[in-house]
């Protein structure tokens, strides 16, 4: 749903056995031209600070680069490029913002990657490094305990912000103090 020109309230529906991917861009674009109107960086920022808070001016400038970046690519149909020095800003933010996240949501596949460099966990997923690469603002953020057995027999408790290591033999002793371990990095290998 949104309001087109006069104000009235228009549902979009879009055929999904359309075959022209020229009319399903052409009716998106339109879509997002309606849209952006709606979406003026600074007024969100002062919203978003009103509702949680947040600071965020820092990011303002970033975020207003990207923002033109996205009508150029949705509304106004022209090339754009960002300067690289404004992926390491995006970075930063993205982290920022994760740092937000209720710690009773599980670890993201994030959280899971950067546990497993931490440990020197051998990841099967292509293009596990690039994720660290040059970034200097990954980091985990707080998540409920969990226990896990890592494949070199070493016990880890953890929450993303906090590790204990327990020695290895250290699984049964638990197990019987009642604690619940995950066992869910024994297929991947340690790296050499």
């Amino acid at each position: 749903m949104f309001k087109d020109d006069s104000g009235a309230k228009r549902r979009v529906v879009i055929d999904e056995h359309e075959r022209d991917v020229k009319l399903t861009f052409k009716v998106l674009d339109t879509l997002f031209f309606n849209i952006e109107s709606k979406h003026n960086v600074r007024n969100l920022f002062i919203k978003l600070k009103d509702e949680t808070n947040i600071e965020f001016s820092k990011f303002e400038d970033m975020l207003i680069k990207v923002n033109r970046g996205f009508k150029r690519r949705y509304v106004i149909n022209e090339s754009f490029s960002l300067n690289p020095v404004t992926l390491d800003e995006i970075d930063e933010c993205f982290f920022f913002l994760r740092s937000f996240v209720s710690d009773k949501v599980p670890p993201s596949f994030i959280d899971e990657l950067i546990f497993k460099k931490k440990y020197n966990i051998q990841e099967p997923v292509p293009f596990f490094d690039s994720l660290f690469l040059k970034n200097r603002h990954i980091h985990s953020r707080k998540y409920l305990d969990l226990i896990d057995k890592i494949p070199d027999g070493r016990i880890i408790a953890h929450n993303g912000l906090k590790f204990k290591e327990f020695p290895s033999g250290s699984y049964e002793y638990l197990i019987k103090k009642g604690y619940l371990i995950q066992n869910r990095f024994t297929y991947l290998k340690m790296k050499s």
